[in-house]
């Protein structure tokens, strides 16, 4: 059996992108817990399970998913409902990731791995933009 897949990782190609997103929520009214439920989305495609959650508060976390290829990154959004208002009524909300203020962002890498590949360089993106980015860029 390890033969044959052996054989087959040679002719085969396969890739996937893999995320951790880490978020922090915060509601204003923090007498209560409030609840929630995420998931996210790259256009139309789930790309994550849906996670329930309660907090008083804020609430930091992590989140994990993955997707076989993301063509359009200003499509990858968050869908989140929750009932975190004056009266408690469940509300949902759609925040795109292309939204998010850079200041806020720790660090974002982004690579490419092909299972095939050899061997890989690190190259930063253009110095015009103004997001702190890295790339991984692999070639045989």
């Amino acid at each position: 059996m390890r033969i044959v897949l052996l054989i087959l990782s040679l002719f085969c190609h396969a890739s996937a992108i893999r995320f951790l997103f880490a978020s922090e929520l915060f509601c204003e009214y923090d007498e209560d817990v409030f609840e929630f439920k995420i998931a996210y989305f790259n256009g139309d495609e789930q790309i994550s399970t849906e996670r329930h959650l309660n907090a008083r508060g804020s609430l930091f976390f992590f989140h994990e998913g993955a997707a076989e290829s993301i063509e359009n990154p200003e499509k990858v959004h968050a869908v989140i409902e929750h009932d975190c208002n004056e009266n408690g009524d469940k509300m949902e909300v759609s925040y795109y990731f292309s939204a998010i203020d850079s200041e806020k962002v720790v660090q974002r890498i982004d690579y490419k791995l092909e299972l095939a590949d050899q061997h890989g360089e690190i190259y930063e993106k253009d110095s015009d933009s103004n997001e702190d980015q890295q790339f991984l860029h692999l070639s045989k």
